[in-house]
């Protein structure tokens, strides 16, 4: 198969091509990897702030926090009292609470 100009500049073409196409994939990947992680952060930070605000709370009303020794289920309360972040949404904004779990029973 001889090479003529034709086939030399259609293959440089397409070469181009799959560089940018490559390229171009890359860059999309990275940014929305940087993106991703620091939407990630974002929300950690306002779950962090509203579990601060909350043990605050249980502070201000008990006055230290010997109600966590002896009580594994006691920091689980306070969890279960957190909303889930949202993005652009100030942290300790709570909805209203939701009518309570009937007891589960135990096998």
């Amino acid at each position: 198969m001889r090479l003529t100009i034709a086939r030399k500049i259609a293959l440089a073409v397409t070469a181009i091509v799959i560089l940018c196409v490559g390229t171009m994939a890359w860059v999309a990947s990275s940014n929305l990897k940087r993106g991703f992680v620091a939407y990630l952060n974002e929300l950690q930070v306002q779950d962090f702030d509203q579990l601060r605000e909350l043990l605050e709370d249980r502070y201000r009303t008990e006055g230290n926090f010997e109600w966590l020794r002896g009580q594994p289920r006691a920091l689980g309360d306070v969890l279960a009292r957190m909303t889930p972040a949202q993005p652009g949404v100030r942290a300790g904004w709570r909805r209203a609470p939701s009518a309570p779990r009937p007891p589960s029973a135990a096998a």
